[in-house]
């Protein structure tokens, strides 16, 4: 479908500055990936609670991220990365 093709595409472009950003924090991307391997080790034990947990803490963790990004931003001397 040519239209959530297109509303991906603009979110995803959107959302990369805070992508990118939360990397930046030490040990993130370590992080990242085995916050990752737990949601996909508990889908392949067939585990969806599990699955569900570690897909909602992840979640947290990266808006916490994007949070520690966007306070930075905000402070005096910084440009708009929007």
């Amino acid at each position: 479908n040519a239209h959530i093709q297109d509303l991906t595409v603009t979110t995803r472009s959107r959302l990369a500055p805070f992508r990118r950003a939360q990397f930046m924090l030490p040990g993130r991307l370590a992080k990242s990936w085995q916050e990752h391997d737990l949601i996909v080790t508990a889908i392949m034990r067939g585990d969806g609670m599990a699955a569900g947990k570690a897909a909602r803490d992840h979640v947290s963790i990266v808006s916490e991220a994007s949070a520690v990004f966007a306070a930075d931003d905000r402070k005096p001397g910084r440009r708009d990365v929007a």
